[in-house]
């Protein structure tokens, strides 16, 4: 059996928060004394801007291994980092993807061929109202929603963690 226990997807749209979501994790991660940083690459890849990185933690109570990879919009990537996970042993792995397309399919096909665990999905979009035309929302808005969904992924990781004590 792989030291994959589990895998959570976080998915969505070209431009819905994955990657400033992942980014906001793993800073989280990173400051929280619960876990030790074994690896922070912030150039693993970089575009118009953003960074896309690939994060190692290592949980001290468990010695749990927790992987956050933010680059996911096409399924080479993805494969690679599902690569990097089972290189790395990490055990609970979060990742980008799209919400469809290869990127999608990629990921039943790891875990079935891996035998891990679980897989969740957790959906990345924006708050938005159809109640009210040409409804936008600030930055702040999207900068406060973005680190509430780092907050659900970390919350994520933590129950996983406490079910392996």
């Amino acid at each position: 059996m792989s030291a994959i226990q589990k895998i959570i997807a976080y998915y969505g749209a070209k431009n819905s928060g994955k990657t400033t979501t992942l980014n906001n994790l793993i800073n989280f991660i990173n400051a929280h004394p619960s876990f030790e940083t074994l690896l922070l690459n912030p150039s693993l890849l970089e575009q118009e801007g953003i960074q896309d990185r690939y994060a190692v933690f290592k949980h001290i109570e468990t010695n749990k291994r927790i992987a956050v990879a933010t680059a996911g919009d096409d399924a080479e990537t993805v494969n690679n980092h599902l690569k990097a996970l089972k290189k790395d042993q990490i055990n609970i792995g979060v990742l980008a993807t799209r919400y469809h397309g290869e990127t999608v399919h990629a990921l039943p096909k790891f875990i079935k061929k891996n035998l891990i665990e679980k897989l969740w999905w957790i959906g990345a979009s924006y708050p938005t109202s159809h109640d009210i035309p040409d409804f936008s929302i600030d930055e702040n808005q999207i900068a406060d929603y973005n680190q509430v969904m780092a907050t659900t992924l970390f919350n994520a990781i933590e129950i996983e963690l406490q079910k392996n004590e």
